[in-house]
């Protein structure tokens, strides 16, 4: 019988975007806005104002649904603060209307690279929640604005691109 010829196996390609993720079991990364590796934490009390503003003394805060879940997946952090909040968080989300169409979100959350791409922004009152309603998985990350101001919020709707295994 003939032989079968030999053939090399490909060489495993390393997706570039694993770069960004983190040994942190919930961190987001945003490249386009130098923000890397920042932890996101789910605030302990999600029903209080004090509850809520706990996790953004440490990182950005996360409610709702989870990377790979299938839900709405909001996280937020501060455009801006208080002169005696000296905490390097104070202004994270500042710059958050700087990104557009297109930049990725790196999240690592339970062993999994989650990779979600912009895909609008949206600026609302306060009090409106529409944005967190409705099917299917996307990133929302959110803010107040303008900068310095309460009287509004800034959103940025991201979907999901790709997922990758770190374990």
């Amino acid at each position: 019988p003939d032989a079968l010829p030999f053939v090399t196996p490909p060489t495993p390609v390393q997706d570039e975007s694993i770069r960004f993720a983190s040994e942190k079991p919930f961190a987001v990364t945003i490249p386009s806005l130098g923000i890397e590796d920042l932890s996101v934490l789910h605030p302990e009390d999600p029903f209080t104002h004090n509850g809520i503003l706990v996790p953004l003394r440490n990182g950005v805060g996360h409610l709702f649904s989870y990377p790979g879940a299938g839900g709405k997946i909001l996280i937020y952090g501060h455009s801006s603060g208080y002169p005696w909040d000296v905490s390097q968080f104070t202004k994270i989300f500042r710059r958050v209307n700087e990104l557009r169409p297109g930049d990725r979100v790196y999240i690592t959350y339970g062993g999994t690279l989650h990779v979600y791409e912009v895909t609008r922004e949206q600026r609302v009152r306060a009090s409106d929640t529409t944005a967190f309603q409705g099917e299917g998985e996307e990133l929302i990350l959110y803010t107040c604005w303008p900068p310095d101001s309460i009287a509004e919020r800034y959103l940025v709707f991201a979907s999901p691109v790709q997922t990758l295994a770190l374990r």
